[in-house]
């Protein structure tokens, strides 16, 4: 667990760990996720993606009043289904696709314990690596920014569902190369 980005950099360059080979980035968006807070004022979007773009993704609602503060039921619902998703992943899709010789990048979050998910991961056969919080060098974190970009209300659907998989599905190779790129290079700064 680091707690700087540079910690973590060196970690990752004295590990010879390569994102754009054997690694799958995994985290989520839920306070920056404003796309339309009419429709999405409940949702937060999980996502697992390497080189060839997103492996999987989900979109879940974890808020119960709208007119109130998240609270701790809400924080609750939200990490478990968070570990929900990881877990699922690791042990279901991870395997499938990309076998067990696999870097697991994951930021720590303030929602959810450490040693919870790690307890619930750690004997998946993954490596997890776990960046600090909101990291630069978790390139799902410039997904965020470039999907929050976007508006719901450009869109002809009103079902959110639908207007989430099709952004999700524009994001292609390339783009996922590029986020994951970026990320190697803000690895490389750190060190200088």
């Amino acid at each position: 667990m680091f707690t700087t980005n540079t910690s973590a950099a060196k970690w990752i360059s004295n590990n010879n760990i390569d994102f754009g080979q054997n690694c799958v980035f995994i985290g989520f968006d839920a306070d920056n996720f404003h796309y339309d807070d009419e429709l999405t004022w409940d949702k937060a979007l999980i996502a697992a993606m390497d080189t060839s773009g997103i492996l999987k993704y989900s979109l879940v609602s974890y808020r119960f009043d709208k007119n109130k503060t998240i609270n701790r039921e809400d924080v609750a619902l939200l990490a478990g289904k968070y570990i929900e998703f990881c877990e699922d992943f690791l042990l279901n899709d991870g395997k499938k696709s990309v076998g067990s010789n696999l870097n697991v990048v994951m930021n720590q979050f303030t929602f959810v314990e450490k040693h919870e998910i790690w307890e619930r991961l750690k004997n998946t056969g993954f490596n997890i690596i776990w960046l600090p919080p909101l990291s630069t060098l978790n390139p799902l974190e410039e997904l965020w920014h470039s999907l929050n970009h976007l508006s719901l209300r450009e869109n002809s659907s009103d079902d959110v569902n639908e207007i989430i998989h099709d952004m999700i599905c524009s994001v292609d190779g390339a783009f996922a190369k590029s986020t994951i790129d970026g990320a190697a290079k803000n690895v490389k700064e750190l060190l200088n």
